[in-house]
């Protein structure tokens, strides 16, 4: 997971670095390198298992020893730092106490903005093995934009499946915005023209718009006159 998110940051002009303070080595710090997009990320590796009350604990010192940093520190974090908690698990199923858990570590407003991001190993390995190639950004929005796989998705929301976890990274990393595919949209007036032809009823096509001009052309009380001689006939009424 720690290199697929490391390739993920670095494909999106981030420049990774790791402070010392930082006690898993597997945790790094990303600082964007696009003057028009102003972005800090802390990324932290965690499991399940972790102790939630030292992790809030743990979160509040990095914000305090990020502001410190003799070399790096930039006023602009202040307003524009986020932290992503990796959060390993053994299954997606539902854990009441942990997703409570989570609830509170995203909703606790002090600092910065707090995101976790739940995955599993399967997961991790399904993408890189099935969905990834040189560039990995762009392997996944071919995947989130893979109709078939989000039907899947859909009906199977808990399955340890690349596209399961490909969908959490769009929805944590704000800087990976949906781009869905374009599609040449059919014209339904096209597809019924080309059938009136094939079935050799274009001339009713024809006389059905020119009816159909001439309807709106028609005042109020003609029009429900010849509403009445049009209901009559379609009702096989042969004195029509």
């Amino acid at each position: 997971m720690r290199t697929l998110m490391e390739s993920i940051f670095t494909e999106n002009n981030f420049k990774l670095s790791r402070p010392d303070f930082l006690m898993n080595q597997d945790d790094f710090f990303a600082s964007s390198t696009d003057p028009l997009h102003v972005g800090f990320f802390l990324v932290l590796f965690q499991t399940e298992e972790v102790d939630f009350k030292e992790l809030k604990n743990l979160i509040h010192q990095y914000f305090s020893k990020l502001k410190r940093l003799p070399e790096g520190y930039d006023i602009a974090m202040d307003k524009n730092l986020s932290l992503v908690v990796c959060l390993k698990r053994e299954a997606l199923t539902t854990n009441e106490e942990l997703n409570r858990k989570i609830f509170e570590i995203e909703e606790d407003p002090y600092h910065f903005r707090k995101l976790v991001l739940p995955y599993t190993l399967e997961e991790v390995a399904d993408l890189k093995v099935n969905y990834i190639d040189e560039n990995i950004t762009t392997g996944l929005f071919k995947l989130i934009n893979n109709k078939e796989k989000f039907l899947e998705f859909k009906k199977h929301p808990v399955e340890l499946t690349a596209y399961n976890l490909t969908s959490r990274l769009f929805i944590k990393l704000p800087f990976l915005s949906f781009q869905g595919a374009e599609e040449h949209l059919v014209v339904l007036a096209d597809i019924l023209r080309s059938r009136f032809v094939e079935l050799n009823l274009d001339s009713l096509r024809i006389s059905s718009f020119n009816l159909m001009d001439e309807l709106r052309n028609l005042k109020e009380e003609q029009l429900v006159e010849r509403e009445l001689i049009i209901a009559k006939w379609l009702k096989g009424d042969k004195n029509e």
